[in-house]
């Protein structure tokens, strides 16, 4: 055990609440196509100088550990002067939902939590039998504990309680909550037994709905923008289907397409997934309600694509983390936040600096060109 006070008096002090707003706005206005001076920049820092970094495995099991991790970016931010959403979350990986259904949680030495499937089509046909699990069972008690207490050591100190967001916890999507539960035998049941895949998928949406809604009121979400790490992005929830890029057109569609659907409907929002997706990007665009779009791999896209299907139909990219980035997505007046990381924290300020500049010497430029 830890006391971590001192370490919340540091980050309470650094914090300077008008610069956070003004992140917060512009974060906001680009995301939702207005008007910005500039796109906003978040510039993530390995090594952070004064703020430890506690292993994951043992942040699982101490939530004080796991704040002083969620705030560590935080802090390094406020150093910086970049355009962060101080955004934290109750992090106990992607299994959360896939836990509902009885799933294990595996811990390995400082890494992000594995999933244990079930790996059995006998407990996939009996969780076809009896529908969505109980919603307050798996990991969801550790999970509601956490917030609660997260919200309640911020609202301790000033400028935590104005400046720092809690965003929702990691919820997955209806297709790779269903590979996590199931194992890699779903691959083979796409081909072989897709009705039992589709029943399934059923079962998986309406759980995923249902605990939107949950933990929507857990988190105290807002209602127009939904926190994404270090983003803002319109909508409600981020939908990640991370195991859909693994499927072909055709599985796409059929596994996929109606129950995202579905989730956007009732929840209207963004999609993130990593990879490069190339195979569905093109139905991925198409939905109806898509307000936002995240790629965790932004340098396997195609830039001009991106651009055409998506920033300029007015479904926002956020947290495209391709550095520098493509012409075609640093020229988007708006609609695009941009994300990086260096190692050390003077690189990060070298890079602030030298993107405001940057920024400044473009609009010089266009200044010109515009009134010779």
């Amino acid at each position: 055990m830890i006391d971590i006070r001192p370490w919340l008096d540091k980050l309470d002090g650094a914090l300077d609440p008008a610069h956070a707003a003004a992140a917060d706005d512009r974060q906001c206005r680009a995301c939702t196509f207005q008007p910005v001076d500039r796109l906003p920049l978040v510039i993530g820092v390995g090594d952070v100088p004064g703020w430890p970094r506690h292993e994951i495995d043992r942040a699982f099991y101490d939530r004080d550990l796991m704040l002083m991790n969620e705030l560590r970016p935080i802090y390094a931010s406020a150093l910086i002067g970049d355009n962060r959403a101080n955004t934290i979350r109750a992090n106990f990986g992607v299994g959360i939902i896939a836990s509902l259904f009885g799933c294990g949680i595996r811990l390995t030495h400082d890494a992000m939590p594995w999933v244990d499937a079930l790996g059995d089509v006998d407990a996939i046909r009996r969780i076809v039998r009896s529908g969505p699990p109980d919603m307050h069972g798996g990991l969801w008690p550790r999970i509601a504990e956490c917030q609660d207490y997260f919200h309640v050591r911020l609202a301790e100190y000033p400028n935590l309680r104005r400046c720092v967001r809690l965003s929702m916890c990691d919820m997955q999507g209806p297709f790779s909550i269903a590979h996590e539960v199931w194992g890699n035998g779903i691959w083979y049941a796409a081909a072989d037994e897709p009705e039992l895949v589709d029943a399934f998928m059923e079962v998986v949406t309406e759980t995923y709905l249902r605990f939107i809604e949950q933990e929507r009121v857990a988190a105290g979400a807002a209602e127009d923008f939904t926190e994404f790490i270090s983003a803002l992005m319109p909508g409600k929830v981020m939908i990640r289907e991370d195991s859909a890029i693994n499927l072909s057109p055709a599985m796409y569609e059929r596994f996929c397409r109606p129950y995202i659907q579905r989730v956007l409907d009732q929840w209207p929002g963004g999609i993130h997934y990593c990879g490069a997706g190339h195979q569905i990007f093109g139905m991925v665009a198409e939905y109806r309600n898509l307000l936002a779009m995240n790629f965790g791999n932004a340098s396997m896209q195609r830039p001009e694509l991106v651009r055409s299907r998506l920033v300029d139909r007015g479904i926002a990219v956020v947290g495209w983390n391709d550095w520098p980035p493509a012409d075609a997505i640093a020229s988007a007046p708006t609609g695009v936040s941009l994300e990086t990381s260096v190692e050390a924290l003077d690189d990060g300020r070298r890079l602030w600096e030298s993107f405001l500049a940057g920024t400044e010497h473009n609009r010089a430029r266009a200044a010109i060109r515009v009134n010779p």
